[in-house]
């Protein structure tokens, strides 16, 4: 049960009708685990954050919530290294729980990276709805914006590492990026790839299954073997884990077009409870298996 609740409660805060303030990420401690010489992995309120720590200074990917900053820089500190000064951020997507720590990073310094879809939804704000739950993310202040936004990718040569940041159209969301320390053997994919179950598909923000199959399947073949795969959400994953996600996400997307090949609305499908071979294992409290037919109809409708 324990982790369980590791793995659902970042998706709780992130999904709840509160703010960021208002979900008190302070309260809850980070983790910190070393996953090669430079790359670290951070586990908080949050989203798994990715950190290359060396004498170049600290890249990290991902900035949790603003509110959980300070447990962030405290677990940073841990390493034994000659600098641990912030010099960069990626957002591998838009939702706060992956970017609303941007502000204290960026106003010590720190230069944030994200897709230029990513920088255009924060200026706009936006709604996020995930089952029943409904989060208003407000327009991110100056402060908070990335300021070095790309189109494809973009590479830093860091810390004697190539970490290269690729955006995936179409995937969790429109914005999304998957981050590799191409030394280290570490790949970070955002909640393209999330271990508490059935996956949040965000529609209304561009996102598809057939996008997040797609990705899964690209990422998975370029991995170097050994690698750590680090999920924006969960216990960091190999290889296998991998493609047993990507075996849900085709199966579940098979089983929603052939109720459609045989003309079964939505409302149908739900109550025959076509998703019941992977129900038990991933559903959960906010996406359980009928949400996520509705995503799988909506996204490959799009």
């Amino acid at each position: 049960m324990s982790k369980l609740l590791k793995f659902v409660m970042p998706f709780a805060l992130c999904c709840a009708p509160v703010s960021a303030q208002d979900a008190r990420p302070e309260n809850t401690s980070v983790t910190f685990t070393k996953l090669s010489k430079s790359v670290y992995l951070l586990e908080g309120t949050g989203g798994n954050i990715a950190a290359s720590i060396g004498p170049d200074g600290v890249v990290l990917v991902d900035s949790d919530y603003a509110a959980a900053n300070s447990q962030v820089m405290a677990a940073l500190a841990k390493a034994d290294v000659a600098s641990t000064t912030i010099r960069y951020v990626f957002n591998t997507h838009y939702h706060l729980d992956h970017s609303d720590g941007n502000a204290p990073f960026a106003r010590i310094g720190a230069t944030v990276i994200a897709h230029e879809n990513v920088r255009s939804r924060h200026i706009k704000g936006a709604a996020v709805k995930v089952g029943p739950f409904l989060q208003a993310i407000p327009p991110y202040s100056p402060t908070a914006l990335p300021t070095l936004t790309f189109n494809k990718s973009i590479s830093l040569h860091f810390n004697a590492d190539e970490i290269r940041a690729e955006h995936y159209s179409a995937t969790h969301t429109d914005g999304d990026i998957v981050v590799s320390f191409r030394e280290a053997k570490v790949v970070h994919m955002g909640d393209i790839f999330v271990r508490y179950g059935f996956p949040f598909i965000d529609v209304p923000a561009g996102g598809t299954i057939d996008g997040m199959i797609s990705t899964c399947e690209q990422v998975l073949a370029y991995a170097p073997e050994g690698a750590f795969i680090i999920p924006g959400h969960g216990e960091v994953a190999e290889a296998k884990d991998l493609k047993e996600y990507i075996d849900m996400l085709k199966g579940t997307r098979a089983a929603v077009l052939r109720a459609q090949q045989q003309h079964m609305s939505l409302e149908q499908m739900q109550r025959a409870r076509i998703l019941s071979r992977w129900e038990k294992r991933y559903s959960n409290q906010y996406i359980n298996a009928d949400t996520f037919i509705e995503y799988i109809v909506a996204s490959v409708a799009r």
